[in-house]
């Protein structure tokens, strides 16, 4: 008998519950919507979930479904019964509304023949007010206590047009991997277009922690990067305009929005192009329609150059370079400018920087700390000073070091000197001497002597 009742449950139509309940004359809103949040199951990266709203005509959400895809015509349809049969906790008893209004007309094809069936009517509008309401109060709600970053269609005179380019040109950038072309961080010259404002353009990558570039409106904000001045000892109002690489949400929901809608390029789900204005602070603020139209014509030229007229002789350095291309913008081709900032004004500060050489570390052996690196004329030259740094208590930068000793020390925009990995606890002292020991002979080579603070005269 319990078998016979359970296999006649099982074939029961799923509708004839749902014919009994009592009808109103409500009128329900059903859409779904990309989700203004991030949701994560670790080791899954973040994803935006799709919601399914469905919303009465009294302003009142009667069902809500979070989905991990689109939903299909079948699942509207039991997201629908179900709401029926159990609305959310407050939006009153079960029952049946007198409409359904759907957005989309393939939908309504589907699933008006079953909404007839149960006596409920099924209609198509494009706008569904009531459902919108609900979407942007539950927005709201996210907002506050996940603040997003500013969205760049948010810009005066920054158009869609714009965007598209810029993400084109980020996403050739990015496949074209300059930071791996690149012996150090060399600065460049830019000006776009050819007869403007020289802006100061770093690649950033070296390390591979954090990739893109980053450009100074003056050299002598450059200057003060490469010494490696702490945030609190710069210019406060210093502020340099930056383009990096990070996933998805590092963007405003309004750019991926605009991505999906427009189908701008995106080289890898870690590649999504970040614009910004860095300040001391250090914080991040949007950057300006200048900045933007700046970057559409000087994206191309750096793709040119590192991809046909980079050159990098057997010591390491790169060759100097001047050249003017002309690049296709929205306003029409214009021409742009690259060059060589060692020409520039102040070229004793530079100097060093064309001189460095990568992957300069602090190795710590069982017996001993020395400084090496890949170049065959780096010389060792952090364990003496270690040494009497430790023996006899005085710091590390009272002893000078010769300019050929230090010279292919790295000079990067970060301004620091990797340490091995997991150093022996008995080398750590050695380590730390060493690397204020190293510093100091940099920021004394690299600073040009009326730049260092005069000595204080002794005492009598």
């Amino acid at each position: 008998m319990r078998a016979k009742l359970f296999s006649h449950n099982a074939s029961r139509d799923p509708r004839d519950g749902v014919r009994r309940l009592p009808q109103t004359d409500e009128t329900w809103e059903a859409s779904w919507r990309l989700g203004r949040t991030w949701v994560q199951a670790a080791p899954a990266p973040p994803r935006r979930p799709y919601l399914l709203f469905i919303v009465s005509d009294r302003d009142q959400v009667v069902g809500l479904d979070v989905l991990d895809a689109p939903p299909s015509t079948d699942q509207v349809w039991e997201a629908l019964l179900t709401t029926m049969r159990r609305p959310v906790r407050g939006a009153g008893r079960k029952r049946r509304p007198g409409a359904v209004i759907l957005d989309q007309e393939a939908l309504v094809d589907a699933l008006a023949p079953r909404l007839d069936a149960i006596g409920v009517t099924c209609r198509h509008r494009e706008d569904l007010p009531h459902l919108a309401a609900a979407v942007r109060a539950m927005e709201h709600h996210l907002a506050r206590h996940t603040p997003a970053p500013p969205s760049l269609l948010g810009i005066p005179g920054v158009s869609a047009a714009l965007l598209g380019n810029l993400f084109t040109q980020a996403a050739a950038f990015y496949r074209l991997a300059p930071w791996k072309r690149l012996p150090y961080e060399a600065p460049i010259k830019v000006r776009f277009p050819a007869d403007a404002a020289a802006r100061y353009v770093v690649v950033m990558g070296a390390a591979g922690e954090t990739f893109g570039l980053a450009a100074y409106d003056r050299l002598h904000e450059l200057h003060q990067v490469l010494l490696g001045a702490a945030p609190g000892t710069l210019d406060r109002h210093m502020t340099w305009f930056t383009l990096t690489y990070d996933s998805a949400p590092y963007l405003a929901f309004d750019d991926l929005d605009a991505i999906a809608r427009y189908d701008w390029p995106v080289a890898d789900e870690r590649a999504y192009p970040a614009f910004a204005r860095v300040i001391t602070v250090p914080a991040l603020r949007p950057p300006t329609r200048k900045d933007l139209y700046w970057l559409e014509g000087a994206l191309p030229l750096l793709c040119d150059f590192f991809a046909h007229h980079l050159e990098v002789d057997a010591q390491g350095k790169v060759r100097p370079f001047e050249y003017t291309l002309t690049v296709a913008t929205l306003n029409g081709p214009k021409p742009a400018y690259l060059g060589d900032p060692s020409r520039c004004a102040r070229p004793d500060r530079l100097a060093v920087v064309r001189d460095a050489v990568m992957c300069v570390r602090l190795v710590a052996s069982d017996s001993d700390v020395a400084l090496r690196g890949e170049h065959p004329n780096v010389c060792c030259c952090g364990m003496k000073a270690a040494r009497r740094s430790e023996h006899d208590g005085r710091a590390a930068r009272s002893h000078p070091v010769p300019l050929h000793h230090v010279r292919h020390a790295e000079v990067g925009a970060s301004s620091q000197i990797h340490e091995a990995s997991h150093p022996v606890p008995l080398e750590a002292r050695r380590i730390r001497a060493a690397c204020a020991y190293v510093r100091q002979a940099r920021a004394d080579m690299i600073l040009a002597p009326h730049a260092r603070p005069a000595p204080k005269p002794r005492q009598a």
